[in-house]
């Protein structure tokens, strides 16, 4: 399930350093997974987002991502993801507005959504608080 390593390179070869590409067939040797790049936007605020049909971006391995890494965000004395937060849809998931990392996910296939957005702002004003009017 999701991407692979060749099939990201392949169609989308200007996104990554091209020694990515070394990479296509063995990506178990990369030295670094996707939740270790998490760790180190900690403890800043992160919200993840997917759809239920867009099965190339892999939402259970989102989840898994955020749920690994959530452990560097309680380590830096801050809460990580919400242990409640699962894989399912609902109208608007983030977590704990405790919480500095965040899941949502709707139904639909890949694209961005004013539902997204929508989604992205609550999170945005659950950790720095509505802006002034």
């Amino acid at each position: 399930m999701g991407e692979s390593v060749r099939v990201i390179n392949t169609k989308f070869p200007h996104w990554f350093n091209g020694a990515f590409k070394e990479f296509n067939d063995s990506p178990e040797k990369l030295p670094f997974d996707q939740n270790c790049l998490l760790a180190l936007c900690a403890p800043r605020p992160v919200l993840f987002s997917a759809a239920d049909e867009d099965q190339w971006a892999n939402p259970a391995g989102q989840l898994q991502i955020l749920k690994s890494a959530s452990a560097v965000y309680e380590f830096l004395g801050v809460k990580g993801l919400d242990p409640s937060v699962r894989l399912e849809v609902a109208p608007v998931q983030t977590g704990s507005p405790a919480g500095r990392l965040g899941f949502f996910m709707r139904h639909g296939k890949h694209s961005m959504l004013p539902e997204d957005w929508h989604a992205f702002l609550a999170f945005a004003d659950a950790q720095w608080g509505l802006p002034e009017r």
